[in-house]
């Protein structure tokens, strides 16, 4: 049941990730955007082994201990490899880019929202990440009643529970900041977003931010040209409300 799930989670998740940055890439040609399709058709054929080994081939005592060993070892190479593919600049450049000691402190602010030097800094929705707790929630009577070790259940569920707890802390750290001419983001102080500026953006748009919405619900998703090279941002309503969208949308626009 717990490969089930994980399967059908990171199908939906790789076909999302294509469906969303393949017109991009046709349009625009963006590198980025190729190197996450890359990413999502790697998972796909994850998911296309996993189903292979699970209801084509037969498992017998000479090659079960091959087929287990390849899935676990697959899964987490597909898992690096769309970090480094989807992430790879993030990894690089913005996990080395702090803010300065009084950034930090004013992010830190108790206040929904501060203002200083023209520089509005919104707080993100801390409740936003809680539907997340009904993952593990779901899985806990699968989990109980699965026909496997021990062992593999609790560790199972344990990837799960981690899963679960980063999306539920990500909110309590996020930062949205609006100035004058530019907007920008921050995760606990790290720069997600470098600042935007007016001037870079080259189209933007208000809109749901996936197809469908997929309860991500609206907000504004613009291209900027960063030292030279088109990006794609989008920032959303369910995490920052929406006065703050409409002050970031008005001041890029």
């Amino acid at each position: 049941m717990i490969e089930f799930i994980t399967s059908a989670l990171m199908l939906l998740g790789a076909i999302g990730v294509i469906v969303q940055h393949y017109p991009r890439w046709k349009k625009y040609h963006d590198p980025e955007d190729r190197y996450w399709i890359y990413a999502g058709v790697l998972t796909i054929l994850t998911v296309i082994y996993f189903f292979v080994t699970k209801h084509v081939i037969t498992i017998t005592p000479e090659n079960v201990t091959f087929l287990i060993w390849s899935r676990r070892v697959l899964i987490t190479v597909a898992f690096l490899a769309w970090l480094v593919l989807g992430y790879r600049r993030y990894i690089l450049r913005n996990w080395l880019r702090v803010m300065t000691p009084d950034q930090l402190a004013e992010l830190k602010d108790n206040a929904t929202l501060r203002k200083r030097n023209g520089v509005t800094i919104y707080k993100a929705n801390k409740l936003v990440g809680l539907p997340a707790l009904l993952i593990p929630a779901l899985l806990v009577i699968p989990v109980l009643n699965a026909e496997v070790p021990l062992e593999n259940r609790l560790i199972g569920l344990g990837i799960f529970l981690v899963i679960t707890v980063a999306i539920v802390v990500v909110p309590f750290g996020a930062r949205l900041e609006v100035g004058d001419n530019h907007v920008a983001t921050y995760l606990f102080g790290f720069s997600t977003m470098p600042k935007i500026y007016r001037s870079d953006i080259q189209v933007i748009v208000y809109r749901n931010l996936f197809h469908g919405g997929l309860g991500a619900g609206k907000g504004i998703s613009f291209r900027a040209l960063i030292r030279g090279r088109s990006k794609a941002y989008s920032i959303g309503e369910a995490m920052y409300g929406k006065e703050a969208i409409t002050h970031a949308r008005r001041v890029l626009s």
